[in-house]
């Protein structure tokens, strides 16, 4: 049956009256951070189609400070329906300052991303593939051979002799990482005056913690130390770089950089020069990571280049030159210049970041696409 409209005095068909949508907010009393602009002037919404019987808990969750606000689309669309504009079940939020907006994630908490095991060969066995975190006993000092906490990927258990790869250690706060010195080799192929090789006995450890995500050694530290880590952990976009990096790090030549662009694309030196170059100009690539393995504080350093530097735009690359086991995951930004002395300002302006390091060198990109690399002279 065909619907009847109602007509004006000219015959002009009269549209209905749109009908107004009311948004539910939500404020806990605390100031929440937008994670663009740093302001506390952020709105935190229940979207029109929201599921009512979840807005208890998550109003529970945001006044008890377990939430995040994120503003990545990839997570965002993940939470957010097709052709619809709030998510049904997330709080969404916008930033009266700049206008960014996003959705409200909840925080993970420690229990929820590392499981309490046995202290047995069999429990420890089972959870292989696994990343483990050893909390060591409290000793004297003139009796401690270990430090406090030990992170890494099981290699083996024998006669109650923990041995681990791609090892973390920590001690008062401060990480080494040690490798793979705690891993178990082929006597025969090995030095035939070793008897045996470093180890962790089971005896002097107190807890044993396994990581319910595979995550990396470094990653896992990090998610650790501060469970907030787990949401950029998590993060698609920077999994994909994780990726591509992981693909390519084994049989990586040194000194031939690789880059990406933040969407995870590969991207050439002469692409760069192209995007980055003001009037033809040089252009140099920065780096603001020293010894990072892992995508796990990339959010840290693009935030730190775009917010705390000013730049629109930052690149991915992996970088490895011959005094250096393995690659580095680097996060670089481009100035327009090849002045040299403008460069060695830039190497020396984030040592704050990395413990004090400065840069050791930048990559100087030309027109051509070839480059060169310029030595801190610190």
């Amino acid at each position: 049956m065909t619907k009847e409209f109602e007509l004006d005095d000219k015959g002009n068909i009269v549209k209905p009256p749109k009908k107004k949508v009311l948004i539910s907010s939500y404020s806990s009393g605390i100031p929440t951070f937008c994670p663009k602009c740093d302001s506390d002037r952020t709105v935190i919404f229940f979207g029109h189609n929201f599921t009512p019987r979840l807005i208890g808990d998550w109003q529970e969750k945001i006044r008890n400070k377990q939430t995040i606000l994120c503003d990545k689309s990839e997570i965002i669309k993940k939470f957010t329906p097709k052709n619809q504009v709030t998510s049904l079940s997330n709080p969404n939020w916008v930033c009266k300052q700049c206008y960014n907006g996003g959705i409200v994630m909840s925080k993970k908490d420690r229990n929820q991303i590392f499981e309490k095991i046995e202290k047995n060969t069999e429990s420890i066995e089972s959870h292989k593939d696994f990343p483990f975190v050893l909390i060591m006993k409290e000793k004297p000092l003139d009796e401690s051979i270990y430090g406090e906490i030990y992170i890494g990927m099981l290699d083996c258990i024998e006669d109650e002799k923990i041995y681990l790869d791609d090892v973390y250690e920590i001690d008062e706060n401060q990480s080494s990482y040690l490798e793979d010195e705690y891993k178990k080799w082929d006597l025969r192929r090995e030095d035939r005056d070793i008897e045996e090789f470093p180890h962790i006995k089971l005896e002097h450890v107190d807890e044993i913690y396994v990581c319910r995500y595979k995550f990396t050694s470094e990653q896992t530290w990090n998610v650790w130390s501060d469970p907030r880590d787990f949401f950029y952990t998590e993060d698609t976009a920077y999994q994909k770089i994780e990726d591509v990096f992981r693909k390519n790090e084994k049989n990586f030549e040194n000194n031939i950089p690789l880059y990406l662009d933040e969407n995870g694309n590969v991207i050439s030196l002469k692409q760069i020069f192209e995007k980055e170059s003001v009037d033809g100009n040089t252009v140099t690539l920065i780096s603001v990571t020293r010894n990072q393995f892992d995508i796990s504080r990339f959010p840290v350093f693009e935030k730190y280049i775009k917010k705390e530097l000013g730049y629109d735009r930052c690149y991915y690359g992996l970088w490895k030159d011959e005094n250096k086991v393995k690659p580095e995951y680097e996060v670089v930004y481009a100035i327009p210049s090849d002045d040299s002395v403008t460069i060695q300002r830039h190497l020396n302006l984030h040592d704050d970041l990395n413990d004090g390091l400065s840069q050791e060198m930048a990559l100087v990109i030309f027109s051509d696409g070839s480059s060169k690399a310029v030595k801190n002279s610190k």
